[in-house]
């Protein structure tokens, strides 16, 4: 061992050392992200299918959501931040709870079992947040790591389980990493991260995992005039955003001037589900919002399905059931691009593309993770229209964001004209708080 310190010399000898630490903690960290990861999407495959074939599960929402406070409480976890937890983990390099995730697994699974509007990447990051955290910490101490390995941990595990339930290993890596500050991005997290992520990707394929595939039909061409409405909507998509931000932000507010009480809020919040799911005659706005995504990419949206799913998800998770907002958010702009393209010049199709990430970018902050998640959901083809989208949806949405917890260095458009929601800590299940 001297030797080879003397050989190549003593920082290259530590830096070499150093980084396979990393790769064994990525190993240990991606192998059960990508187990649990696919064993999460086959349960929510299972819950939405047993669901389908049983409508009258819709009717044990409330005490569907009633069950979710109680196993909370009874945890000690009457205040549960969410995802914001997870983000806090990485920019403070906090530990967090194996039973965050553990919670959250069984939370979500109900949740899309009676059918709430909500989606699972808020379970995707909180579970494999915790999992990364808990071996990070082992591991770290165990292979003398520097302080940062914690957080780099959480960030292994976030991308891996996001990375097993969506099939996007590239998406989930960046967002991994952008995700916490905007502005600033944990690039010494970029290998472990990646390794973990294709990792877990690779299990999940080899296990019957999910990865999505949309079919865009458009046949235009990136010329200047397509740019150009490209760039109109998601001016649009940015203000969608912003609405998106706002009605997550308030949906416990406005829960609050009824009852305070959680246990009657869940209740009445599964009832609303219920009584809109029997008014609008259909079940097409329960769960996730994925079959929303793919009629939009198909060209087939109705002007009022992006309101329609807006509203029923911030009335789900508001009430306190479990899952998250970037697959419904995905559905929100994947309707209204598929809606407003026509009138713009552009397909259908592709409109529906482009809202979805525009919408997604403007809600999470993470362009660079919005880029891949087009590119691959959608093919490269429109790489240069989902930059576009990007880069006009993340200026003028303004400092909206969904998570409390993710800071946002600087200002990213210092105009009176450009909304600005104030910072504000929230309580709620999933961690949704103004920014």
């Amino acid at each position: 061992m001297k030797k080879i310190r003397k050989l190549i010399g003593e920082e290259i000898h530590d830096y070499l050392e150093e980084s396979l630490k990393w790769v064994v903690m990525s190993l240990l960290i991606g192998i059960p992200c990508g187990l649990l990861g696919t064993l999460f999407h086959h349960s929510l495959r299972k819950a939405n299918a047993l669901r389908a074939a049983h409508p009258w599960l819709l009717f044990t929402l409330p005490l569907i959501g009633a069950l979710i406070i109680l196993l909370y409480h009874s945890c000690g976890m009457h205040t549960d931040r969410g995802t914001n937890r997870i983000l806090d983990s990485v920019r403070k390099n906090e530990p967090v709870p194996l039973r965050v995730g553990f919670i959250m697994f069984i939370s979500t699974i109900l949740t899309q079992l009676g059918g709430g509007s909500a989606g699972r990447e808020g379970a995707a990051l909180q579970i494999g947040g915790s999992i990364g955290s808990l071996f990070s910490h082992k591991i770290g101490s165990r292979f003398d790591l520097p302080e940062r390995s914690q957080k780099v941990g959480v960030m292994c595990g976030m991308g891996a389980f996001f990375s097993a339930l969506f099939g996007t290993p590239l998406t989930a890596t960046v967002f991994s990493i952008e995700v916490a500050e905007v502005g600033h991005m944990e690039h010494l997290g970029l290998l472990p991260t990646l390794l973990s992520s294709l990792i877990a990707y690779s299990i999940s394929k080899l296990l019957g995992g999910e990865h999505i595939v949309l079919l865009v039909t458009s046949q235009l061409t990136s010329t200047p005039t397509v740019m150009l409405s490209t760039a109109v909507l998601a001016l649009l998509c940015a203000f969608v955003s912003i609405l998106f931000c706002f009605v997550m932000h308030h949906a416990r507010a406005a829960y609050n001037l009824v009852t305070t009480n959680s246990y009657l809020r869940v209740i009445l919040g599964g009832i609303i589900v219920i009584a809109v799911t029997l008014f609008l005659d259909t079940s097409a706005f329960n769960g996730a919002g994925m079959n929303l995504v793919e009629e939009a990419v198909a060209g087939n949206s109705h002007w009022a399905t992006f309101l329609i799913k807006l509203l029923l998800t911030a009335v789900t998770l508001g009430a306190g059931f479990k899952g998250g907002e970037i697959v419904p958010s995905f559905a929100v702009g994947a309707s209204f691009g598929c809606v407003v393209a026509p009138l713009l010049g552009l397909d259908a199709s592709l409109g529906a593309a482009l809202g979805m990430v525009a919408v997604f970018c403007g809600v999470s902050n993470c362009p660079f993770a919005s880029i891949f998640l087009g590119v691959e959901l959608c093919g490269s083809r429109y790489v240069v229209l989902f930059a576009i989208v990007c880069a006009v949806s993340l200026l003028f949405s303004g400092n909206c964001s969904l998570y409390s917890s993710q800071r946002i260095l600087n200002d990213k458009f210092d105009l009176a004209i450009i909304p600005t929601v104030k910072k504000k800590e929230s309580a709620d299940d999933s961690g949704r708080s103004s920014k």
